[in-house]
């Protein structure tokens, strides 16, 4: 089957509305990944509207959240743009998002935090250095 062709089939996301807006974003966003995974997803932008209209049709207000959570994927290169592709939108799942998946959401955690601890450790070296080439 064509990989375009497979944008309309519903998902297998089971979140409530509730459930979706209550989830730490992290979380959420494993979860929004998992499933691109799972469905072959190409497109983020398709992936919300699918969501939009099928999982939340009622919920505008609720789109939020996963709006959110593919920006934090982004973000974080968890997902990067398909250069294959001429959308804007279109994706593909990184080597970071496979170990992600495969390693869970404290793992995931966990490199978040040491990333920020070794920037803020750096931090006051940039700074020395940057104020000694003024």
């Amino acid at each position: 089957m064509d990989r375009h062709a497979t944008i309309a089939r519903v998902r297998d996301w089971t979140l409530s509305a509730n459930e979706v807006t209550a989830l730490p974003l992290d979380d959420l966003a494993l979860r929004v990944l998992l499933d691109t995974r799972d469905n072959d997803e190409w497109n983020w932008r398709t992936w919300m509207l699918v969501a939009q209209q099928e999982a939340y049709p009622d919920h505008r207000n609720t789109l939020q959240a996963p709006t959110k959570a593919w920006t934090w994927l982004i973000n974080r290169g968890l997902v990067v743009r398909d250069i294959n592709q001429s959308s804007v939108e279109s994706i593909v799942v990184s080597r970071l998002e496979h170990e992600a998946l495969e390693r869970g959401l404290p793992w995931l955690r966990a490199v978040q935090r040491l990333a920020e601890v070794v920037l803020l450790a750096d931090l006051p070296m940039r700074l020395l250095d940057k104020a000694a080439t003024h």
